[in-house]
């Protein structure tokens, strides 16, 4: 071994500790990449799912929204809500599981 090689070594060595900590680097950022478009994706699909929902809605809005001069369906949604004529009677039927 002569004593010039001494430094060349210790170079090496240095570099070599250095690429290690490259390499763990690369590694970390790619992992935490990964992990971020993973989440990113599936924050995606959920809020495509629920603009769709969204739309549905929009769209069963639209359709009762296209029939508000209909006086016989504004009638039969008045009456899904419960609502009757003053000379009319509300009866309630129970379930006989449901009877006191």
């Amino acid at each position: 071994m002569n004593a010039a090689d001494a430094p060349t070594r210790r170079a090496l060595r240095l570099l070599g500790v250095v690429a290690l900590i490259g390499i763990l680097q690369v590694g970390f950022l790619t992992f935490v990449e990964l992990d971020r478009t993973i989440r990113h994706r599936a924050a995606i699909a959920s809020l495509e799912e629920e603009l769709e929902g969204a739309r549905a809605e929009a769209e069963g809005l639209r359709a009762i929204a296209d029939r508000a001069d209909d006086a016989s369906f504004r009638e039969q949604l008045a009456r899904r809500q419960g609502f009757v004529y003053a000379d009319e009677v509300r009866v309630v039927v129970l379930d006989g599981d449901q009877a006191p």
